[in-house]
């Protein structure tokens, strides 16, 4: 119901055995929830840790405890649990089931004509360098002039996500600071291509990483506003 793919189905078995015996089941994640945490659930840190209160936090304070760092280590109080992440390395417990939203954007601006494979190179390394899962990617973001780049189109169909373009004037408005460069605002009429698409496609979402480019590829990740919501 919450649109996220689940990994390590073991740990998975793992933890409905735990709550069918009456067992404590670890619960992190990088996102706030909405309504109460199901029963033989024990809300934790990223560490693992049973923080104090049991009530949900407020967006801020689980945005300024996590700030999507991933990180985590073994945790000696409960053994197995549920980890609601975007992140590979993030296992709080000995036993981590993660729970993968799809929140992510991609954003991408390339060289006219830019190879498939330079393409996917590119994407690669964004998982390569932050970690994220790919599954947690709903979309790929540019300007319109880059709406039939056939390598752009072919990573699209690779991971399986939209690729969604939009106009000069439209990447224009977006609100916010992105990384100028002079040569792309002198081919594309816009400062930024793959900051400003991803944070639209987002709806304004958070940058979490900004510009970079290599081999005639530039990108750039955001994640939308995105909550749990418990029934």
């Amino acid at each position: 119901k919450n649109n996220c793919n689940i990994f390590n189905m073991k740990a998975a078995k793992e933890v409905s055995a735990a709550l069918l015996a009456g067992k404590k089941v670890g619960f992190y994640s990088e996102f706030p929830t909405d309504g109460e945490l199901p029963e033989g659930l024990v809300r934790c840190d990223e560490y693992g840790n049973p923080v104090n209160s049991t009530d949900d936090r407020s967006e801020e304070e689980t945005q300024k405890s996590s700030d999507f760092n991933g990180t985590g280590t073994d945790c000696t109080n409960i053994d197995c649990g549920v980890a609601v992440t975007v992140h590979t390395s993030c296992n709080p417990f000995i036993s981590t089931t993660q729970v993968v939203p799809k929140c992510l954007t991609l954003g991408m601006g390339c060289r006219k004509d830019k190879d498939a494979r330079g393409i996917a190179e590119a994407a690669q390394k964004v998982l390569d360098r932050s970690g994220f899962h790919k599954e947690a990617f709903e979309q790929i973001a540019s300007i319109d002039l880059k709406k039939e780049e056939k390598g752009i189109l072919s990573l699209s169909q690779d991971w399986q996500i939209p690729f969604v373009t939009y106009t000069e004037e439209e990447l224009k408005q977006v609100p916010g600071e992105f990384t100028p460069s002079p040569f792309v605002k002198k081919i594309t009429g816009v400062d930024n291509v793959c900051e400003r698409s991803a944070v639209l496609a987002s709806g304004n979402g958070r940058l979490l990483q900004r510009k970079t480019g290599e081999n005639g590829v530039t990108t750039a990740v955001v994640a939308r506003e995105w909550r749990i919501h418990f029934e």
